[in-house]
């Protein structure tokens, strides 16, 4: 959580190739697309270093200081996605690429149960239902249910039947449906790499091998 904040991290220049950086600005619209970096060094096994305590202060009032996410910008002329773009779902959508399911599940919980985002579960589900359970935001509802962790998505599945969003059905069918065949091809064949290393996965089997280190 803390490295959301963008000066909240200290970063090596070598974690920036070039998927790296078309993944930042492909994300900026999730306000975070500087954690892309963040998420490469988790995915090859990396640990980044938590100091524990700020060794710096912004100094920002920001009781009496536009922190909003659109400051500087005609609200009216955004795109929706960014217009309606809150943290806790450009967080989900940040943490999607992280392989580890388990830690990308308890972040988002963790976060969702912070003060500083929105305090409690139950306050999360009121917050999804009030902004997102509608025709014009519906993706970000989409983004936050693809991400979270069982319990959570299960609640609000719920809260999707219960709604009054009109074409449910159709809609709540194809998210699942979408979320379905990318597990089941992942589960048949899957192919990605690192620079350190490649994962094969062939009918749930999963293959790690190092990749060989080719000097000039």
């Amino acid at each position: 959580m803390q490295l959301t904040f963008i000066t909240g991290g200290i970063y090596k220049t070598d974690l920036f190739d070039d998927t790296t950086i078309r993944n930042s600005l492909d994300n900026i619209y999730t306000m975070f697309p500087h954690m892309c970096v963040v998420v490469k060094l988790l995915n090859e096994g990396g640990k980044p270093y938590i100091l524990n305590k700020a060794i710096s202060d912004n100094g920002m009032d920001a009781k009496n200081t536009d922190v909003s996410y659109t400051r500087g910008a005609r609200s009216s002329d955004l795109y929706i996605r960014s217009k309606t773009m809150s943290w806790i779902v450009g967080y989900c959508d940040i943490l999607s690429q992280l392989k580890n399911k388990e830690l990308k599940e308890h972040s988002i919980d963790v976060a969702i149960c912070s003060k500083a985002v929105l305090g409690s579960f139950d306050i999360f589900y009121r917050y999804v239902n009030t902004n997102y359970l509608n025709q014009e935001n519906f993706m970000h509802f989409i983004d936050i249910y693809l991400n979270v962790s069982k319990p959570r998505a299960e609640k609000l599945k719920q809260i999707y039947l219960e709604s009054n969003l009109p074409n449910k059905c159709d809609l709540l069918n194809f998210s699942f449906k979408h979320l379905l065949f990318q597990k089941i091809k992942k589960f048949i064949f899957n192919w990605e790499k690192t620079p350190t290393k490649r994962y094969l996965t062939v009918l749930g089997i999963n293959i790690i091998t190092k990749r060989k280190k080719h000097h000039k």
